[in-house]
């Protein structure tokens, strides 16, 4: 079976199942490369934007090594992203990867729009993405701990948020 179609089928619960899509597929020629033409399509983005994330997680993908114009073309289906789990991988994914210039401003946005979600660990890991994203612009990143000091210390915050928040200002 294809890629696409394993994603396809994976319930978006099973973490055993994804695994076993990334065990029967990870070595493949463009392994990577597929899975982010798949993420702006909503039947995937949950499958390809995990096994992303997995493929750093395990080692498979050094951040570092990772070619620009595949952190760019992530940023480029940042708005095609829709469903919460998708938002929290790409979330995850760019507060590791090494930012383009040309990506600061499209995170940002995305950021700032996911820091409204109802899912407490997306808007946490959107901090941390806005703070990797503006880390190369010394007046957006100076903004960026401005708001995230601040909502360290809204008292509504929640705390996942707040965790997070410290996790990225030690860094």
């Amino acid at each position: 079976m294809t890629l696409a179609h394993d994603i396809a089928q994976w319930d978006s619960k099973d973490a055993r199942a994804i695994k076993r899509v990334y065990a029967n597929h990870y070595e493949q020629q463009g392994f990577h490369e597929s899975l982010l033409l798949l993420f702006p399509s909503i039947e995937h983005q949950d499958g390809a934007t995990w096994l992303f994330k997995h493929a750093i997680d395990e080692g498979d993908l050094v951040p570092e090594s990772i070619d620009p114009k595949h952190i760019k073309g992530m940023c480029a289906s940042l708005d095609a992203l829709e469903t919460w789990a998708s938002q929290l991988h790409v979330l995850q994914i760019l507060s590791v990867v090494p930012i383009p210039k040309s990506c600061t401003d499209p995170i940002e946005s995305f950021a700032r729009s996911c820091m409204s979600s109802k899912k407490s660990f997306v808007r946490a890991w959107s901090y941390s993405a806005l703070f990797a994203a503006t880390r190369t612009d010394p007046k957006k990143h100076k903004k960026t701990i401005t708001l995230l000091e601040s909502t360290l210390n809204d008292g509504s915050a929640p705390a996942s948020v707040k965790a997070r928040i410290r996790n990225v200002l030690k860094s």
